[in-house]
């Protein structure tokens, strides 16, 4: 089971983002990204956070009209403080990696 551990800086709050997520079932990156969407969105709502706006699941298509990258990603701009960089390190496995844009989101990549 994947558990994050992220710590915020300017509060020093410890979050754990993700449980129940595990990258090693997916083989391609649009599931895994759908995958993750589904926990991190279950995750905010448990947190406390308004999920009506966030976090988004955007396909390739939207992306490369957002950010320029034809990726699928995942965007939380109102989750933890850069919830996308220390999250990153985890989300990997045989459909390939995910890496963040900016500190509030992940883009999912192929080996």
């Amino acid at each position: 089971m994947f558990h994050a551990k992220c710590s915020d800086p300017t509060s020093g709050t410890t979050f754990a983002v993700l449980n129940g997520f595990d990258p090693s079932k997916y083989k391609t990156c649009a599931g895994a990204a759908k995958g993750f969407h589904k926990s991190l969105k279950a995750y905010a709502k448990k947190a406390g956070y308004n999920t009506d706006y966030g976090p988004i699941l955007r396909s390739p298509s939207e992306e490369v009209e957002y950010t320029g990258s034809k990726c699928w990603s995942v965007t939380w701009e109102e989750g933890p403080y850069e919830w996308g960089i220390c999250t990153s390190f985890d989300v990997t496995g045989d459909w390939g990696y995910a890496e963040p844009y900016y500190s509030f989101d992940l883009h999912f990549a192929s080996k």
